[in-house]
């Protein structure tokens, strides 16, 4: 379906979605659309609902290209914190968050629960829960 996000520095959070199956060439893509926003690279707190990926595709050597990817986006920014929220891409993000933690740039965990993640971030589940729906809303109408 696809990948989109929303960044609010008042905020301090960017909140992403994940959803379907995304190609090299999306992840690409979406992150040329981040590294150009002045939103997203002010805020220190990331969310990103990966529930409903489907990524296992995704090779070892391109999980290290993201995460290196990002690192460089983000070399001249604050360090961040990041919350990966999976399902069945578990395992893959938890690797992507261990390969970005060795950058140094940031604090990257892979969690099961968009609770827990919350928590760790220090964000508020009712205004996440919120905007992920918005997000899912908006990958809908651009697939329809």
């Amino acid at each position: 379906m696809g990948i989109t996000y929303r960044s609010d520095p008042g905020s301090d959070l960017t909140v992403s979605v994940i959803d379907g199956t995304v190609s090299g060439d999306e992840v690409h893509a979406f992150a040329q659309r981040q590294d150009a926003d002045p939103a997203w690279h002010a805020t220190t707190r990331l969310l990103s609902d990966a529930r409903t990926s489907h990524m296992r595709h995704v090779t070892a050597a391109e999980l290290h290209a993201f995460a290196d990817l990002y690192a460089q986006m983000r070399r001249n920014d604050r360090p961040f914190r990041a919350a990966i929220v999976a399902d069945k891409d578990f395992e893959l993000a938890g690797r992507y968050g261990d390969l970005l933690n060795h950058s140094g740039a940031s604090r990257t965990i892979a969690f099961t629960s968009l609770t827990t993640a919350c928590i760790w971030l220090d964000i508020d589940l009712a205004t996440v829960r919120a905007t992920i729906a918005q997000l899912r809303d908006e990958l809908s109408v651009a697939k329809a």
